[in-house]
This record gives C-alpha cells, sequence and structure tokens, in this order.
C-alpha cells in the first residue's frame, strides 16, 4: 500500500494530475511517519505546497471576477491597442500541460511588445476553483487567467462547432480591435505561432512587403526589433 500511495504522488506530480494530490500526501504522512521514504517524498512535495500558499508571481493574474463573463468580447474589451493571444484548457488536459513548457519562451520573445496572454479554463471537478488555482501556481502560468462560467461555455461551443464540440487544447488570436483573426491559431510549440503573433503586431509592414504578390514569411526577435525575411 504505501508503494502504492508514492507511485500515485511521484506520477501526479510528473504528469501535472494535481487532484487528489494533497489528499494522497496528507494519506501517505498520517499512514507511514516513519518511512524510509518520507525525506524523498517530502522534498518532492515541496514545490507544489509552496505554490498554494501564496502567489508571489506578479506575472500572474487570477481573474475574480470570471464567473461574470458571459462571453469572450467582455473579456477582451480590456486589452483593446493590444493583439491577444488566448488559450482554453483545463486542468485534466494531458496535451494542455504539455503546453505550458513552451508558454514562457514564447512570452520572452513577445516581451516588450503590445501582445496579452489570457488562459481560459474549462473545469468540471467537484472544486473547479481548488483545480484552475492548483494548476497554475504550480506551472507558474504568467497571463490572465479565466476560469469559465456556463455562459462563456455556451459562448466558445457556439463558436467552434454547431454540435458544441470544444477541442482542447485550442488557441485563438484577436488583433489590436478585439477581432478575430483566427480560432484555429497554432500551439506555443510551433514556429508558426510567432509568425502569426509577429504578423498581427506588424500588419502594416507586413501588407506593404506583399504587395508585390510574393510570398513572404517574416521571423522577428522582438525585444531587438530585428527583422528577418525569406521571400519565395
Amino acid at each position: 500500500m504505501e508503494q502504492a500511495v508514492i507511485s500515485f504522488i511521484v506520477n501526479g506530480l510528473y504528469l501535472g494530475e494535481l487532484e487528489y494530490l494533497e489528499e494522497a500526501y496528507e494519506d501517505f504522512s498520517v499512514r507511514f511517519p516513519h518511512s524510509s521514504h518520507r525525506a524523498e517524498v517530502d522534498k518532492m512535495m515541496q514545490p507544489f505546497l509552496s505554490s498554494k500558499l501564496n502567489n508571489p508571481n506578479p506575472g500572474i493574474f487570477l481573474d475574480s471576477l470570471s464567473e461574470q463573463y458571459k462571453n469572450i468580447e467582455e473579456i477582451l474589451a480590456s486589452h483593446k491597442g493590444r493583439v491577444v493571444y488566448v488559450g482554453l484548457w483545463g486542468s485534466w488536459c494531458g496535451p494542455c500541460r504539455e503546453q505550458f513548457a513552451y508558454a514562457d519562451a514564447l512570452k520572452k520573445r513577445f516581451e516588450d511588445a503590445p501582445v496579452d496572454f489570457v488562459y481560459i479554463a474549462f473545469e468540471h471537478s467537484k472544486n473547479p476553483q481548488k483545480a484552475w488555482k492548483e494548476a497554475v501556481l504550480f506551472y507558474q502560468l504568467q497571463g490572465r487567467h479565466i476560469l469559465a462560467s456556463k455562459d462563456l461555455e455556451s459562448d466558445f461551443r457556439k463558436l467552434y462547432d454547431e454540435e458544441g464540440t470544444l477541442y482542447f487544447p485550442s488557441y485563438l488570436l484577436f488583433d489590436k480591435t478585439g477581432k478575430m483573426i483566427t480560432k484555429w491559431a497554432d500551439r506555443p510549440d510551433t514556429e508558426e505561432t510567432l509568425y502569426a503573433l509577429s504578423k498581427s503586431i506588424y500588419s502594416a509592414f507586413f501588407t506593404f512587403l506583399c504587395r508585390f504578390g510574393k510570398t513572404v514569411f517574416i521571423f522577428m526577435n522582438v525585444k531587438s526589433w530585428e527583422i528577418h525575411r525569406m521571400v519565395r
């Protein structure tokens, strides 16, 4: 039984399966206080437990008004004049969690540019607030975070599919006026995401380059404002 509980904890931390993780750790501590693996388990759990105590990361904004948003337009209202990259995810979604590993590098490329990152979580566990917050803080995912209300979820279902099907993870890209560029934006781990964001920021420049009827790919190092072009 001891090994089963330890395996549950280890797998939960490795895979990001955080639901019941704290309960499993408490059960292990009570039932096996003198375990030879106690020190090792305590050390592995420390980052997760620390993330629950406080949120010292100023780049993480857990939107307390989440329940009030009924559609994406209400969310975008506070991002006028900025390109917005929206991610739809859930703490239960393995592929969603895998993409978090690429989030920091993507944001760093655009840290001096007018780009905002918004994450909308869809949770259906017994305690959705708990599952949502634990995952955000555990992964230290910087950006604006919203826990989807039933109305907001319904709005997205209509947007994506007449049958009401949502796909996870999904990413949307909006221009500086709040107009949707695409609801099928590439994931953070693809170079096409950099291209799409760069194009959205410098749309006028991109139009100028394309006026001669050539296909132009723009790869930008936004921080240094250097532009590299490949024309074919």
